[in-house]
């Protein structure tokens, strides 16, 4: 009973902990409202329609007991579920011993949780455009206006391809929209990875009297992107260079496999990695920069 009462105050330091984190993400009702429109329009009534962030909703974290953590434990914690990587001067046989002589030897029943698969296809969004108005919601004065776009992109394209059509649309979107007409003064782009597939953003904030203009620039942009080969391939070659001053320590692998095998299920050795770099042409990085089109986009913009 007593041991119950000590775990009891650990769980309510840490749903402490998480509700903080949830409120640095989501200071605000209106921001979970925006995080859950986006992902209805892309996913409707999937897992990822109703996601928001792994570590999962309000309501879900105040509500989740002892026993619901324990049911947890039991189901995931288990060998079929668990991946140990070690990096040091000891032989295979050496480490495989201290392992079964430890806790992690022992037998326990279970099964390897399976991740989603990626998506092959994601259709159009159910609606395109959504305005908003910051002195309706804020009640307050405000003199500039901001954009976000999104797209949603399929999951089994390979990702070195991504990476490329993001450097490439990056230095198109600052050079069209910062340095030629001087509109704003950065843009945020950001790939984020959901399992199933890529969510594509891109963020930026300006004056009030550019915004009708912005989203047909935005097209402008990806066109110009997709058309600069020489652009293109030059950034593909970049990013295979890159892996010739690459130099981690131990920490560092560990961390990225770490990270393979909890977003992919398995570990991507470097000689993958950097066959993956190498393998990008130009017609794919376009393929990826034709899934930003505008019937495939969502964009929400906030008006003063």
């Amino acid at each position: 009973m007593l041991i119950n009462c000590k775990i009891e105050k650990f769980v309510e330091r840490e749903r402490q902990v998480i509700i903080n984190e949830y409120m640095e993400r989501f200071p605000t009702q209106l921001s979970v409202d925006i995080a859950t429109k986006i992902n209805k329009v892309f996913f409707g009534d999937t897992r990822l329609g109703t996601f928001l962030r792994p570590l999962g909703k309000a309501e879900t974290i105040l509500a989740i007991t002892l026993d619901d953590i324990r049911e947890f434990y039991d189901r995931c914690y288990v060998p079929a579920n668990i991946s140990i990587v070690a990096i040091g001067g000891i032989e295979l046989g050496q480490f495989v011993d201290a392992l079964e002589a430890s806790p992690f030897g022992l037998e326990r029943p279970g099964h390897r949780i399976q991740l989603p698969k990626p998506m092959a296809e994601i259709k159009n969004p159910s609606e395109n455009k959504w305005d908003l108005s910051a002195a309706e919601i804020a009640k307050i004065a405000f003199h500039q206006s901001s954009i976000d776009v999104v797209a949603v992109i399929p999951g089994i394209i390979n990702p070195k391809a991504l990476e490329v059509a993001e450097d490439t649309l990056r230095k198109t979107f600052f050079c069209e929209i910062r340095e030629k007409r001087g509109w704003n003064y950065g843009s945020d782009i950001s790939l984020e990875w959901l399992l199933e597939a890529y969510k594509f953003s891109f963020r930026t904030k300006f004056q009030w009297e550019n915004l009708n203009a912005m989203e047909g620039l935005i097209d402008e942009c990806v066109r110009i992107a997709s058309r600069d080969s020489d652009e293109i391939q030059r950034f593909i070659r970049t990013r295979v260079n890159g892996y010739k001053i690459i130099d981690p320590d131990a920490r560092k692998v560990v961390d990225v496999v770490g990270y393979d095998l909890a977003e992919r299920g398995h570990i991507i050795t470097y000689a993958d990695d950097i066959s993956s770099a190498k393998s990008v042409t130009v017609e794919e990085v376009r393929m990826v920069l034709s899934q930003l089109s505008r019937d495939r986009r969502f964009t929400m913009t906030l008006r003063p």
